[in-house]
């Protein structure tokens, strides 16, 4: 089994001269150094994504467009549906199809998905160590169909970064606020433990 290289450690726990024989423990070792190692410079994010995390947006996000608006508020309540659900609906009512939507919520909050290829059991997902695998490492499923030279199965994950969603938030002071809730409520019952002198 093909393993990244472990020689650049830089861990408190991890000496030099210390080197894993167990596979697992390299295969371990290898996602603690991806992580530390982690940057948003690894091209798996377009320019706009990288300027938009680094530039969020700082209004209320309003949307006066009835269109879209009604289109969002299809989208949101259809969001575990079928595709199809969404744009075949109302099929007298002008709306953006499901992509379009999509596209305009990316746009309006910055929150854009990274696709991994997966192995098509579901066993890894094809990043970082594993980024250089053509097969599952667990089950031996090819990556890719050979005979489509595309991800096998069509079997991908989406990932959420966490900076965009939390940019999302802070944009309304109501959901700022109630990001807040631990920190306003933990000093309410610190005020409270040191006016009743428990």
């Amino acid at each position: 089994m093909y393993l990244p290289s472990t020689s650049n450690i830089a861990n408190d726990y991890w000496q030099p001269e210390v080197k894993p024989i167990i596979d697992e423990l390299k295969l371990s070792l290898n996602f603690i150094c991806a992580l530390q190692n982690a940057s948003l410079d690894d091209g798996r994010l377009s320019e706009e994504a990288l300027h938009h995390l680094h530039n969020p947006p700082w209004h209320i996000l309003e949307v006066d467009d009835p269109v879209e608006l009604l289109s969002l508020q299809h989208f949101l309540g259809t969001s575990n549906a079928l595709k199809k659900v969404h744009n075949d609906t109302f099929p007298d009512q002008p709306m953006l199809f499901y992509a379009q939507v999509r596209n305009k919520l990316e746009e309006w909050t910055g929150v854009k998905s990274i696709i991994s290829d997966m192995c098509p059991q579901s066993c890894v997902a094809f990043t970082r160590p594993y980024s250089a695998f053509d097969t599952c490492p667990q089950c031996h499923s090819a990556q890719y169909d050979t005979k489509m030279l595309q991800s096998s199965q069509g079997n991908s994950k989406k990932s959420l970064l966490l900076g965009p969603q939390i940019q999302a938030i802070w944009q309304s002071c109501a959901r700022a606020e109630k990001m807040k809730h631990r920190q306003t409520q933990t000093k309410e019952l610190l005020e409270m433990l040191e006016t009743d002198g428990a």
